[in-house]
């Protein structure tokens, strides 16, 4: 009888399975986007599936319970972070990914980790000066990695994972490093014009990524000139969740005639203009 019943609930406990990562946050190509002085209070973590991330140097390192930040780098330097567990019992996995001249998804195909640490201790972990290594496998192995170097211009992504599979959260905080992962500069708009031959949809590009939270959904923030010109919305990536982007749509009740147009930006119905990850306006 106890084998019969030991063999039920193994054959239950398979049928319970977590759905695959999907929300925003949780999978590359929805990294939320920081500023270098930002502090990320997470409360939670979904549980769901995600992929393996090829690593040669150890097995294991996968994007389960995960989240994943994407930061640009300004100036070389040390990169370091603290990563506080809320429950003192989760151990949580990490790993920094170059992905400059990549597509976010590319980090399942390729190995682009710079620093990896799987250790099998519970508690906080991260990069730090007194961290050793650049990559500490599962088991009994440091909870902190050395500082790795970052190169001025490239693109990074972080991953964290909740190998417990608590739900609970943590607390990130980058410091400690040399580098600097933001700029003072305003964002700037790098490119406009009309969606192909669509010129009732004009595509604005910016230098940098921009706050979802600070783009109003009417496009309150534009106007046209010359000409009487109504703006009936944006469309972009923030509809999904994300926190930040770099392009958006404007949608136009009328197409555009041909001729000159300047593009305005100035503070929308919610009180402030565009914003860049650092709050710059």
């Amino acid at each position: 009888m106890r084998v019969l019943t030991l063999f039920f609930l193994l054959i239950s406990a398979r049928l319970v399975a977590q759905p695959p990562c999907s929300s925003p946050g949780t999978t590359p190509g929805t990294a939320t986007v920081v500023c270098g002085s930002t502090v990320f209070n997470q409360p939670n973590l979904p549980s769901c599936n995600g992929n393996t991330i090829p690593f040669p140097g150890c097995s294991g390192l996968v994007s389960d319970n995960a989240a994943f930040y994407s930061f640009h780098c300004y100036q070389a330097g040390t990169f370091g972070f603290l990563l506080t567990p809320l429950s003192g019992a989760d151990d949580y996995d990490w790993c920094i990914m170059d992905i400059t001249g990549f597509a976010p998804t590319d980090i399942y195909t390729n190995n682009l980790n710079i620093s990896v640490n799987l250790s099998g201790t519970p508690g906080p972990t991260g990069c730090t000066p007194t961290g050793v290594g650049n990559s500490n496998c599962a088991g009994g192995t440091p909870q902190f990695n050395q500082m790795p170097m970052l190169q001025a211009g490239h693109d990074y992504l972080l991953m964290v994972s909740n190998w417990s599979s608590s739900g609970l959260g943590y607390n990130l905080t980058f410091t400690g490093g040399s580098t600097v992962l933001g700029d003072n500069a305003a964002p700037t708009v790098t490119n406009v014009g009309p969606v192909g031959c669509n010129s009732s949809q004009i595509r604005v590009q910016f230098s940098e990524s921009v706050l979802c939270n600070t783009v109003t959904s009417s496009g309150s923030e534009f106007s046209i000139t010359a000409g009487t010109n109504v703006i009936t919305g944006v469309v972009s990536q923030c509809a999904t969740g994300i926190n930040a982007i770099t392009e958006l749509t404007i949608q136009l009740q009328d197409p555009l005639p041909a001729g000159n147009y300047n593009l305005v930006i100035n503070n929308g119905s919610d009180g402030n203009t565009i914003h860049d990850v650092c709050q710059t306006p």
